[in-house]
């Protein structure tokens, strides 16, 4: 049965239907080797016990989840003008990897920034939810 379509009968069938997954996404260029090494190496800690949290901080916290990540990436530079639009699009092609390199790290800090935040605010939300529990 398909990961997205059901339940799997086990671990290694969502292991083997990621695997296809990431090995297809490679393929038509939506992930490169990069990606993969920099997933790989994120130390990212899990959060322990059971989440207890009500949709709609789930949610949100999925949003938060797909949003935490910045990077610089290519763009289409383009210009209107007609008489100096050749030497605008020049001059933003010189600069673009220059800037890229100098955000480049402080971008990377920002992004495990987002993502400790993130593991805060669930941890905080779970806390909420268990004492919204308790109280009523």
């Amino acid at each position: 049965m398909s990961f997205l379509g059901g339940a799997l009968s086990g671990r290694e069938d969502l292991e083997s239907e990621i695997r296809a997954k990431l090995e297809e996404h490679l393929k038509l260029g939506k992930v490169t080797e990069h990606d993969i090494k920099y997933i790989t190496n994120l130390r990212r800690p899990v959060i322990d016990g059971k989440l207890e949290l009500s949709e709609a901080r789930l949610n949100a916290i999925r949003q938060l989840c797909q949003l935490w990540q910045l990077e610089v990436s290519p763009i289409k530079i383009t210009s209107h003008r007609r008489v100096i639009g050749p030497i605008i699009v020049f001059i933003k092609k010189l600069l673009y990897p220059i800037l890229s390199s100098l955000l480049s790290n402080t971008l990377k800090k920002q992004s495990n920034f987002n993502a400790q935040a993130i593991i805060l605010l669930t941890e905080m939300a779970d806390q909420i939810e268990k004492q919204e529990k308790k109280s009523s």
